[in-house]
């Protein structure tokens, strides 16, 4: 007998004893089940040998089975959807198929969404996902309660999916506490969306349940359309967070196993996983990983897991001329192809690796002259973010100007992911164009050149930008050369924006660091920010950059002794920061300026 369908049996002895109670008592109705059909009874044994009946070979006895359990009426259909659950394949099958002909609404359900409802389990699984954003209309205020008693009910990953797709669209304060998400379902998509509900309550139990999610998940992988992505970053983030790079692997493995895989989702993962042995490895399960990666690209010869296996080389050190053998193959790989080299460089750049990344994407501009070309467009904008992470403003914006005016001729979307937030289109071009114009005016700063900063600072205004890494540096030289109220003009969005990410999540420390440096960067809501980043460094005591920021702010405030002691603390935690010793050399030798209001 299998625990699920032990379970069953216990439900059933729980109904029966419930219903020779008291005549007088009055049982509270279990919210996630409909009365249906008329009702019968029918003893515990009886039950579950109807249950057990659902798993049999014989369609006829399968058939036979489910009429006397739908007879059973409410207590039948609380009985199916525990064997929808069941581990038996053909016990869940044969549950969901009768699931599916009964009726989805509740008494208490809005008019309006209950004439989907009555009907909603008959279409296919593609017509049921359809219809979710009119429940939702349709249900209005009680759509929370409406989509969580369908995930819980819908027989299909693939509708859960979509219905916690949907669900995390909606304001959380809409939405029913943590308790009322299934943390102890068997199914992905439940435990996914448990974890997600129970991440601004107490964030240690949402990991553990994001984590027996991965194992579930990892053991049957689900149809999820991409709305997985958001418990596998959160695991990621919180491996890569406490060094736990084992866990990350898994991660990774789980993506590749994805259903339905397709070549691209399942080998750029491993591209991913392969990069991770490469920079923390090898790690435990690495022979595996090369059988699966031989299985799914049909050779190991594709460029990325060359590259990768070059840098673990590399890396281990005293390999040298097996990893420059291993970089010779990779680029040898990708030739003839822009579309291959592109790839190739996207993805050295996306793990660091700027000096290969950069001769994969020159090669793709020789390959693609044409300054209208989309790919060549691309490679001119990697380049560009290569050469800002090195360094070369003049070379990033000459880069990223190319690539916009290739951009505006191709007429092609443009999508612009920044800072954690991602820019469409016309905003995503504002936003690109602001960043050429914000590396020509640090450019111009460098070689002393005003006329040109004063015609980038120009250009920056006009598109007043929301990203704080630009008001970070053009703000403070803007109030240097005596510039105010175009310093307020730059500063009023990026605050908007980090002070709605920190009201939206209080308790983040990084947020609240953030918008603490860009008040004292620029001199404005000095208390605010003195208040920020107290609390974060209440809980981060030791982290160098908030002592950073809390001395810029003590600086602008007038208490230099105070700058200077908490910056000396940022130094000893972190001596090789070279800018940290800039800052202190600053504090120490030059008077603070004050703040403006």
């Amino acid at each position: 007998m299998t625990a699920r369908l032990r379970r069953i049996i216990v439900l059933l002895c729980a109904i029966a004893a419930a219903s020779s109670s008291s005549p007088t008592a009055t049982a509270a109705p279990r919210a996630t089940t409909a009365i249906i059909g008329s009702t019968t009874t029918a003893s515990p044994a009886a039950a579950a040998t109807l249950v057990a009946g659902l798993g049999a070979a014989d369609p006829a006895e399968r058939e036979r089975c489910g009429r006397e359990l739908i007879a059973l009426g409410q207590t039948g259909r609380v009985i199916l959807l525990e064997a929808m659950e069941s581990d038996d394949p053909q016990l869940r099958l044969s549950a969901a198929d009768l699931i599916l002909g009964l009726p989805f609404d509740q008494p208490e359900d809005p008019p309006a969404v209950a004439g989907f409802l009555k009907q909603y389990g008959r279409p296919t699984t593609a017509v049921r996902i359809t219809y979710l954003p009119a429940i939702v209309s349709a249900a209005g205020a009680a759509a929370p309660r409406v989509l969580l008693r369908l995930v819980r009910e819908d027989p299909s990953d693939e509708v859960r999916w979509a219905i916690v797709r949907l669900i995390r669209t909606f304001d959380r304060k809409s939405l029913p506490g943590a308790d009322a998400f299934d943390r102890s379902s068997g199914r992905s998509p439940n435990l996914a969306l448990a974890a997600w509900a129970w991440e601004m309550r107490d964030y240690p139990t949402a990991v553990q349940i994001y984590r027996r999610w991965l194992e579930v998940e990892s053991r049957l992988p689900t149809v999820d359309g991409g709305a997985a992505e958001f418990a596998f970053d959160a695991l990621t983030n919180v491996a890569f967070w406490n060094h736990e790079y084992d866990r990350v692997a898994d991660v990774y493995r789980a993506q590749s196993a994805r259903v339905p895989l397709g070549d691209g989702g399942r080998v750029e993962k491993l591209d991913d996983l392969f990069a991770l042995h490469a920079t923390f490895g090898p790690l435990p399960g690495f022979a595996s990983d090369l059988t699966a990666a031989g299985a799914a690209c049909a050779r190991i010869g594709r460029p990325q897991l060359l590259y990768a296996m070059g840098r673990l080389y590399q890396r281990r050190g005293g390999q040298n001329l097996v990893a420059d053998a291993l970089f010779r193959a990779a680029y040898a790989a990708s030739a003839g192809s822009s579309a291959s080299r592109f790839a190739a460089g996207e993805f050295l750049a996306d793990h660091g690796w700027d000096d290969l990344a950069e001769r994969e994407l020159v090669s793709v501009l020789a390959l693609e002259p044409d300054p209208q070309n989309v790919q060549n467009a691309n490679a001119n904008l990697r380049i560009g973010l290569l050469l800002e992470r090195r360094g070369d403003d003049a070379g990033a914006a000459q880069h990223l100007e190319r690539a916009m005016q290739a951009l505006t001729g191709t007429g092609r979307s443009v999508t612009r992911v920044k800072n954690g937030r991602t820019y469409e289109n016309e905003r995503a071009r504002e936003q690109l164009w602001a960043e050429v114009h914000w590396h020509y005016f640090k450019a111009a700063r460098a070689a002393g050149n005003r006329a040109e900063m004063d015609k980038h600072l120009a250009a920056l205004l006009d598109l007043a930008p929301d990203d704080e890494q630009i008001a970070f540096d053009a703000i403070p030289t803007l109030l240097e050369i005596g510039r105010e109220s175009e310093a307020s003009r730059l500063f009023a969005k990026p605050y908007t924006m980090l002070r709605a990410a920190v009201d939206q999540k209080p308790d983040d420390a990084d947020r609240m660091n953030l918008l603490a440096w860009l008040c004292a960067r620029s001199k404005r809501h000095l208390d605010e920010a003195r208040t920020l980043i107290t609390a974060a460094l209440k809980m981060h005591p030791d982290n160098s950059a908030y002592l950073d920021t809390a001395a810029e702010i003590e600086f602008h405030l007038g208490h230099a002794e105070r700058a200077i002691e908490l910056e000396t603390r940022a130094i000893q935690i972190n001596s090789d920061n070279v800018f940290f010793l800039s800052q202190l050399k600053r504090f120490q030798a030059k008077p603070n300026t004050g703040s403006t209001p």
